[in-house]
């Protein structure tokens, strides 16, 4: 174990070690020629089977590889993260972090390795840059960031065919998650995270455009927010 303190049973565990295993490991993905010079007694450990498994784990990276053309950007990537954790991922520009993060939310494919996602454990990503359509509103931007545009068209597709038991599951599944997500009362509250995020003086019908660049990052932050994910990846969030 790479945290010997009595309450760590698994790596990351232990918060008073939290900081210098955030350093180990965000050395060790760099996967440059002198990552394994800075901490030579972890050479070669594959962090998976260290880690071992717990039902706290609610996302997992193992042995990820990722090539661009000719240039591999990640190789035997291998990472944890357990409910209630928080951890910065810091290295150099082009070693792959953006890369990471849109793999470990589902965004991204992989050549080799596997990501272990709990069943209905919802990953939610914050990208660099803010992808709004021509002439979407604040609100069109937010239901559509919250998943709720889509469960939408779901509902009026699978409505057709109740009579069928496997639709009528089906669709009872995608209400169930339309309910928690609000959308019968998305309005109030995406004004109630918006007015968290001082945005409050933004009108939701305010075509996404018009935004400084400082609005739109918060709110898609915001739309990140009300999806409710147990799990938020920000890529260099400011």
């Amino acid at each position: 174990k790479l945290c010997n303190s009595p309450e760590a049973g698994y790596f990351w565990e232990c918060q008073a070690c939290a900081s210098r295993n955030g350093r180990i490991l965000a050395s060790l993905l760099g996967n440059s020629e002198n990552s394994h010079k800075n901490y030579p007694e972890y050479s070669g450990v594959d962090f998976y089977e260290e880690m071992g498994y717990c039902s706290y784990l609610m996302l997992t990276l193992r042995n990820i590889r990722k090539t661009y053309g000719l240039h591999r950007v990640l190789e035997k990537v291998s990472f944890s993260l357990g409910e209630g954790q928080k951890v910065a991922l810091v290295g150099q520009n082009g070693v792959g972090k953006s890369t990471i993060l849109k793999i470990a939310a589902g965004l991204e494919t992989f050549e080799r390795g596997e990501r272990i996602v709990p069943n209905r454990c919802l990953v939610g990503y914050l990208p660099q840059e803010v992808g709004a359509l021509p002439q979407e509103t604040l609100l069109e931007y937010l239901r559509r960031m919250a998943g709720l545009a889509e469960l939408e068209k779901d509902m009026k597709r699978l409505e057709k065919n109740l009579d069928e038991e496997a639709i009528l599951a089906q669709f009872e599944l995608v209400a169930h998650d339309y309910e928690r997500l609000g959308g019968y009362d998305f309005e109030r509250r995406a004004k109630g995270v918006l007015e968290g995020l001082f945005l409050s003086h933004v009108g939701l019908d305010r075509p996404l455009a018009e935004l400084s660049g400082g609005e739109k990052r918060k709110a898609a932050l915001a739309g990140v927010l009300l999806r409710g994910v147990d799990i938020l990846l920000l890529d260099e969030p400011t």
